[in-house]
C-alpha cells in the first residue's frame, strides 16, 4: 500500500517565515516539522526521513551549509527548495527556487509551494510502484530458473550437447536478472531509508584479510599480485561487516578486472582524517590498469553512468560503485577515486571512527 503522507522540514532562523510555510504546508496529507537551529536540523534528519526540505538561506551560516550538505548526501530521494535571493544561493543544490519577495504575496507562495507538493506525491507514486515492481518479478524469475534446471537435469528427457549449452547460458542470464533485481532493490530500499545498519565491532586486518582471501581465485587467473599495506595501529570500528564486505570486495573486483595480466592491486588501510577533522579510517585500492578518462572520474559512482558512457569501457562500473557509494555515506563517510601518476586509478573511501547512523525505521 502507498503512503500518501508526505514528511516536510522546513528550515528558517526567521519564526514569521516558519509560521507562513507551516500555515500554508499544514493539510492531511501533510506532516510538518518546522526547525530554526543546526541542533535542530540534525536531530530531525537522525530521527525522520523526509520527502521534502525547505530552507531560508539568507544566507546561511558556513557551518549550517556544511551540515545541510552532509546530511543531503544520505537522503538521494528527498526534494530540496530553497528560499532566498539568488546571489545567496549557497554551496548545496536545490531541485526548486522560491524568491524571497514571494513570501509577502500569499496566493502567489501557495502555487509555489503546492507545485512543489504535487511534483513531490509523483515522485513518491514512481518510486513506490518501482518498488512493487521489482518485488513482482523476482518470483517469476525465480520460477524460470528453477524450470530452466529441470530440463538441464534431463528431469524430462535427453538433451544432446547443444541443448545443454543453451540452458546452461539461459540460466547464466536468469542468474543475471536476479541479481540486477537485488542491486536495484537495494538501491531503493537505501534511497528510501529503509534500512538499518547492522553494526558490530570489526578488526580490520581480519577483515581485510576474509576480503582477500575470497577474491583469490580471481586474481590468481590473471596472475594479479596482492600487495596490502596495513597500518598496525588500525582500531577497532563499528559498521555493519556485511555492507562493508560488498565495498571492499567490489572495489577489489573491479581493480582486478581493469588491472592487466601479471599486474599488481595495492591494498592501502591507515588512520586519517575526514574533509571535517574527524578521525577516519582510509581505504584504497590501487590498480595497475590504464586509468579512468578524466572527463569521467565524477560520473564513475552516478546510478547512470553505464547509460550515459560507453559499454565496453564501463563494464562492471554501474550499480556496484552506486550501491558502495550509497553504503559508505550511510556510514558516515565518504568515497572517491583518481588517476595515478604512475598509471592506473585509485578507488578510497573513509569511515568517521564514530560515523552518523541512521536510527531503525519505526
Amino acid at each position: 500500500m502507498i503512503n500518501n503522507i508526505l514528511a516536510v522540514l522546513v528550515h528558517s532562523s526567521n519564526k514569521k517565515t516558519l509560521d507562513i510555510l507551516s500555515s500554508i504546508l499544514s493539510g492531511d496529507d501533510i506532516k510538518v516539522t518546522t526547525v530554526a537551529t543546526n541542533k535542530d536540523i540534525k536531530e530531525a534528519f537522525e530521527n525522520e526521513n523526509f520527502d521534502i526540505f525547505i530552507c531560508q538561506n539568507d544566507p546561511l551560516e558556513k557551518e549550517t551549509e556544511q551540515l545541510v550538505s552532509t546530511f543531503l548526501s544520505h537522503y538521494h530521494s528527498m526534494l530540496t527548495c530553497k528560499i532566498g535571493d539568488e546571489e545567496n544561493l549557497g554551496d548545496f543544490n536545490c531541485d526548486f527556487f522560491i524568491r524571497t519577495k514571494d513570501l509577502s504575496d500569499e496566493h502567489n507562495l501557495q502555487v509555489l509551494l503546492r507545485n512543489v507538493i504535487t511534483f513531490a506525491k509523483k515522485q513518491r507514486i514512481q518510486s513506490e510502484l518501482a518498488a512493487l515492481l521489482l518485488h513482482d518479478l523476482r518470483s517469476p524469475a525465480q520460477s524460470i530458473i528453477g524450470y530452466l534446471e529441470l530440463l538441464e537435469k534431463e528431469i524430462f528427457g535427453e538433451l544432446n550437447d547443444g541443448q545443454h549449452q543453451i540452458l546452461q547460458n539461459a540460466v547464466t542470464l536468469s542468474d543475471r536478472l536476479i541479481y540486477l533485481l537485488e542491486e536495484l532493490s537495494q538501491i531503493y530500499r537505501f534511497e528510501q531509508k529503509d534500512f538499518a545498519l547492522n553494526i558490530s565491532r570489526i578488526q580490520l586486518r581480519e577483515f581485510i584479510d576474509i576480503a582477500l582471501r575470497t577474491l583469490w581465485v580471481q586474481a590468481d587467473k590473471k596472475n594479479i599480485k596482492f600487495v596490502p599495506q596495513i597500518a598496525k595501529d588500525l582500531p577497532v570500528i563499528s559498521a555493519d561487516g556485511l555492507a562493508l564486505e560488498r565495498v571492499l570486495i567490489n572495489l577489489l573486483t573491479n581493480a582486478i578486472k581493469f588491472s592487466p595480466e601479471k599486474g599488481t592491486v595495492r591494498i592501502y588501510v591507515d588512520k586519517s582524517e575526514n574533509y571535517l577533522g574527524e578521525p577516519s579510517i582510509r581505504f584504497r585500492i590501487a590498480d595497475s590498469g590504464e586509468g579512468i578518462p578524466t572527463e569521467r572520474l565524477n560520473a564513475i559512482f552516478d546510478k547512470y553512468y553505464r547509460l550515459k558512457a560507453d559499454r565496453r569501457q564501463t563494464k562492471g562500473m554501474g550499480l556496484g560503485l552506486y550501491i558502495s557509494k550509497l553504503i559508505v555515506e550511510a556510514h558516515g563517510g565518504q568515497i572517491g577515486v583518481y588517476n595515478n601518476r604512475e598509471g592506473g586509478s585509485t578507488f578510497y573511501f573513509t569511515l568517521p571512527l564514530s560515523p552518523y547512523v541512521k536510527r531503525e525505521p519505526t
